[in-house]
């Protein structure tokens, strides 16, 4: 378990069956609803955000990150690095949710 696992769990694990069913994007989901707070998330945790979304990618029949974000729905906020962030914490986060809800 990664230290953004643990993390999730500690901070959004209640939140599991919202991020999985609506994702991300509704702005009610703590921690998740201000670029600025992705952005810090990110930052902290950047390395284990990467490890997951590469097994995500693995698991899904992707070869690779890129091509796991071209299908995500949020493929409009790669125009600035916040909003990149922002969309990487949040398919991360939708990820961890959804292995707790099945």
């Amino acid at each position: 378990m990664t230290n953004f696992e643990k993390w999730f769990d500690e901070n959004l694990a209640d939140y599991s069956d919202r991020l999985s069913e609506s994702g991300a994007i509704n702005g009610t989901i703590p921690h998740l609803s201000l670029t600025q707070e992705c952005v810090e998330l990110y930052n902290q945790f950047e390395e284990d955000i990467w490890l997951i979304l590469i097994n995500s990618a693995k698991e899904y029949g992707y070869q690779n990150v890129l091509e796991l974000l071209i299908d995500f729905k949020y493929d409009n906020m790669l125009d600035n690095l916040n909003d990149f962030k922002t969309m990487l914490i949040w398919l991360t986060c939708e990820k961890l949710a959804c292995q707790k809800v099945s």
